[in-house]
C-alpha cells in the first residue's frame, strides 16, 4: 500500500507536527510505502514569497479601487491601505527575512531575528487584506465571522475567490499528491483552526481522484465525532471516514485489506457504528517507536534545522483540571525512558538536532528525575524544554538535576494566584510552593513561561488582578508569560458541570450540536467578551508595572504574550536563543541610547514608509528596518525627513530650530529615531558590528 500523510495549515513553521513522523514509522515498519506532505509549511513558504505577495497587493489594490463595502468596513479599509502603501516594501523583503530565520548565523542577531519576525507577520497581514474577512497569521486562521456549524463549515470550505487556500491547493498541491497515485490520502487534524483547510482541500482531491479513500484523524474530528447531535455525516460528501483516536490500528487494518466499513475506530458513510463516549485505553506507548522525520524537508522550516519535536508519553497524568479537555481521556500512556533516551540519541545520530522540544501535555516530576538520570547517564548533550505541573514535587533538587541534564525552558500551568480559584479548578497547586518553584528554575538556568487565565467561573475581580499582581512580584524570575481567558470546551469538565458552576452557552441550538468551545454566560452577568477584555487589560497592567522598574520585557503586539528582549516567542526559536545565550540574556543594553553632539559632523540617514495620516495630527509609518508600525508626530516627521544622508546632527537640530524645536527636543528626537532604527548613524555601526560578529560565533559554536 501506498499512503499520503497530509498535515495541512495552519500551525507553527519552525517545526513538523508529530503526527506525521510517528504514524510513517508505524506503517513503514509494517512494510508499506509512505508519503509526508506538510501542507502547512508549503503553503506558507508559497504565499510568503515576493512574486505572490506582489499578486496580492494588486488583489487589494483593485478591492480598494472598486468595491464600496470597504469602505463601510474601517478594519478592511486600513489593512487594503496598508496592503497598497507598506505592501511593496514587504513583498522585497519576505524573501531574505525568510533566508534569515533559516540561517544559522542571522538568526542569532536578534535584531535582524526580530525584524524577521515581524515582516513574516506583515506578509500574512496582506493575505488579510486580500481574502478579508479571514485573518491570517503565521500560526492561525479565523474568519471575520462565526462559522458555528458544520453546514456553515461546509459553506467556507467551498472554492472561492475569498477561500484563501482553494487556488494554491488546487494549483499547487492537489496535482502532486494525485499524481502520487496513493492507494489512502490520510490528514491529520489538531487545531480547529484547520477545519476549513481541511475541507477545502479534500473536496478538492476528491474531484481529481474520487476513487482515493480520504480520511480524517486527529483530535479535531474524534472529538466532533462523539457530538452526540452532531450532523457530521454532511461531510461524508468528499470524505471517506474520520480516524477515532490512535489511528494506528485502523490504517493498519485498511493497508492489510480490511473493508473501510468492517474496521473498528473509523466512522463511515452509513456505517451503524457509534463511536465510544471516551476514547480506548492506550496500548504500550513504547510501539509507536521513534518518529520518522526523513520524509519532510527539514531545512525548509522557519528555523536553523536543528530543533525537533518529541513526545514522550500521551495524555495527561492529572487529567483533572476543569476547564481542559485533557480530562476527557484520563488516560495517560508513557514510553519508557529507555525508549525516550534511545529516540533522543537517533535523532542526534541522524539529523544533528542539538534541541529537543517535548510536547507531553504534562511530564511529572518522578519521569522528569528518570529522563535527567538517563540524558547524563548516557553524556547525551541536548538542550530540551516541556510542559510541568506547579507541584510541591517540583523542588530545588529536581530542578537543579534536570538543568544539568540540559531542561533549558519549562511551560508551567500557573493559571491563577488565587489559592480559592485553584481548587475551584481542581489544579492541584498550592500557591505558596510556586515562587521558591521559579527561582529553583531561574537560578539553575531554566527560563519558566507562566500559563494564566482569568475569567473562571466564580472567580472575582480581585483574584483575577491578584494573579497580575504576582507576575509583576515575581517577574525576575519568570522568562515570560501569557494571561489569557477561560474558554469553555465542549470535552471538559466545566462544560459538564456548567451548570453547577453557573455557566450556560450562548450558542443557538443549532451551533451548539457541531460546536467544540462555546461563548458563555456566567451567572451575574460576565460573559466571555468581558473575560476576553479583562485578560487584555490585566496584561497591559502588569507590562506596564514591570517596565517601569525592569526593562528587559516587552509586550508582543497583537498579543498577551509577555517575554524577555531579545527572546523570541515561538517556543522552538526560544529554546535556540536559550541554549545559545542563556536564560538571563536580553539584548537592551545593545541599542545605542541617545545622539550625542559630538557626532555633529556624521550624516544621518532616515528610511520610512508613510501609511497615513490621522485626525489628530499623528502620522503612522512603516519602518522597514525592523518591521514596526509607528504613529509619531508631525515634528517627528519633519525631523526624519531632515536625516537625508546629506546633513549632519548639527544641520538637522539647526533646521528644527529654525521651527521653533529647541536643541535639546531635537537631540532627543534623534536619539529616539535611533532607538527605533529609523536612523543610521555611522558612528554607532562599530559596536553594533562587533556584537554581531561575537553573536554569530557563538551560534556557529553551538550549532554542529
Amino acid at each position: 500500500m501506498k499512503i499520503g500523510l497530509v498535515f495541512p495549515p495552519p500551525f507553527d513553521l519552525t517545526q513538523p507536527y508529530l503526527s506525521l513522523p510517528m504514524l510513517a514509522s508505524f506503517l513503514s515498519r509494517q512494510g508499506h510505502k509512505v508519503v509526508q506532505r506538510d501542507l502547512n509549511l508549503a503553503y506558507y513558504d508559497h504565499v510568503l514569497t515576493r512574486s505572490y505577495l506582489l499578486q496580492v497587493i494588486e488583489m487589494a489594490r483593485e478591492v480598494l479601487d472598486g468595491q464600496a463595502s470597504a469602505e463601510r468596513n474601517s478594519e478592511w479599509r486600513d489593512l487594503l491601505n496598508r496592503a497598497v502603501t507598506v505592501g511593496p516594501v514587504v513583498a522585497e523583503l519576505i524573501d531574505s527575512a525568510k533566508a534569515e530565520l533559516r540561517d544559522a548565523t542571522a538568526f542569532y542577531d536578534p535584531d535582524r531575528y526580530a525584524k524577521n519576525y515581524r515582516i513574516l507577520h506583515r506578509g500574512c497581514e496582506l493575505l488579510s487584506a486580500a481574502f478579508f474577512p479571514s485573518r491570517i497569521t503565521p500560526t492561525t486562521y479565523v474568519r471575520g465571522y462565526e462559522t458555528e456549524t458544520i453546514a456553515e463549515l461546509l459553506a467556507a470550505s467551498k472554492p472561492c475567490p475569498r477561500n484563501p487556500f482553494a487556488a494554491v491547493f488546487e494549483e499547487l498541491f492537489v496535482p502532486d499528491l494525485v499524481a502520487l497515485d496513493l492507494d489512502i490520502v490520510g490528514i491529520s487534524v489538531v487545531y480547529s483552526d484547520q477545519i476549513i483547510p481541511t475541507l477545502t482541500l479534500s473536496r478538492l482531491i476528491k474531484a481529481k481522484a474520487p476513487r482515493v479513500p480520504i480520511l480524517i484523524g486527529g483530535d479535531v474530528f474524534s472529538h466532533m465525532a462523539r457530538l452526540p447531535e452532531s450532523n457530521i455525516a454532511t461531510l461524508f460528501e468528499f470524505i471517506d471516514g474520520f480516524v477515532l483516536d490512535d489511528g494506528r490500528a485502523p490504517l493498519s487494518a485498511l493497508c492489510n485489506g480490511t473493508p473501510l466499513q468492517e474496521i473498528p475506530g473509523i466512522i463511515t458513510r452509513g456505517g451503524s457504528k457509534r463511536p465510544a463516549p471516551t476514547p480506548a485505553r492506550l496500548e504500550n506507548y513504547d510501539t509507536f517507536g521513534a518518529p520518522d522525520f526523513s520524509g519532510l524537508p527539514l531545512q525548509k522550516y522557519f528555523a536553523p534545522p536543528h530543533v525537533l519535536p518529541l513526545l514522550s508519553g500521551k495524555g495527561c497524568e492529572w487529567s483533572k483540571c476543569l476547564f481542559c479537555s485533557e480530562s476527557f481521556s484520563k488516560h495517560y500512556a508513557p514510553q519508557s525512558t529507555d525508549v525516550v533516551v534511545g529516540t533522543i540519541e537517533r535523532l542526534v545520530d541522524d539529523y544533528g538536532i542539538r534541541c529537543i522540544m517535548f510536547a507531553d501535555v504534562d511530564i511529572p516530576p518522578e519521569r522528569l528525575a528518570a529522563l535527567a538520570d538517563k540524558l547524563t547517564e548516557r553524556r547525551i548533550e541536548v538542550s530540551w524544554s516541556c510542559y510541568a505541573r506547579l507541584t510541591r514535587w517540583m523542588d530545588r533538587a529536581l530542578i537543579e538535576k534536570i538543568a544539568q541534564a540540559g531542561c533549558r525552558r519549562l511551560y508551567f500551568g500557573f493559571e491563577s494566584a488565587s489559592q480559592r480559584v485553584l481548587n475551584l479548578m481542581r489544579k492541584g497547586t498550592q500557591i505558596a510552593k510556586v515562587p521558591e518553584i521559579l527561582e529553583s528554575c531561574w537560578t539553575a538556568g531554566i527560563s519558566p513561561h507562566l500559563f494564566t487565565l482569568v475569567g473562571f467561573p466564580g472567580e472575582t475581580l480581585d483574584e483575577a488582578m491578584s494573579t497580575a499582581e504576582f507576575l509583576v512580584d515575581h517577574h525576575h524570575h519568570i522568562g515570560s508569560f501569557n494571561l489569557g481567558a477561560f474558554r469553555l470546551q465542549t470535552f471538559s469538565d466545566a462544560f459538564i458541570n456548567a451548570e453547577t458552576l453557573g455557566v450556560e452557552s450562548t450558542l443557538t441550538p443549532a451551533a451548539r450540536a457541531d460546536a467544540l468551545a462555546h461563548d458563555y454566560r456566567v451567572r451575574g452577568g460576565t460573559d466571555i467578551d468581558d473575560a476576553v477584555l479583562l485578560s487584555a487589560k490585566l496584561t497591559q497592567s502588569a507590562y506596564d508595572r514591570i517596565s517601569k522598574v525592569d526593562a528587559s520585557f516587552q509586550l508582543h503586539a497583537g498579543s498577551n504574550y509577555v517575554g524577555r528582549k531579545g527572546v523570541p516567542p515561538w517556543n522552538s526559536h526560544s529554546l535556540a536563543y536559550l541554549r545559545n545565550y542563556g536564560s538571563g540574556w536580553n539584548a537592551r543594553q545593545e541599542r545605542p541610547a541617545r545622539v550625542e553632539l559630538g557626532e555633529a559632523q556624521l550624516p544621518l540617514s532616515a528610511g520610512y514608509v508613510e501609511v497615513e495620516r490621522s485626525t489628530d495630527g499623528h502620522t503612522v509609518i512603516f519602518n522597514p528596518r525592523n518591521g514596526k508600525f509607528l504613529s509619531l508626530e508631525q515634528k517627528m516627521i519633519q525631523l526624519l525627513d531632515y536625516c537625508d544622508g546629506s546633513r549632519s546632527v548639527h544641520q538637522i537640530v539647526n533646521r528644527m530650530a529654525a521651527h521653533g524645536v529647541a536643541d535639546s527636543h531635537a537631540i532627543q528626537g534623534l536619539s529616539q529615531a535611533l532607538r527605533e532604527d529609523l536612523v543610521t548613524l555611522v558612528s554607532s555601526r562599530n559596536d553594533r558590528r562587533e556584537f554581531v560578529t561575537e553573536s554569530a560565533a557563538r551560534a556557529s559554536r553551538a550549532i554542529p
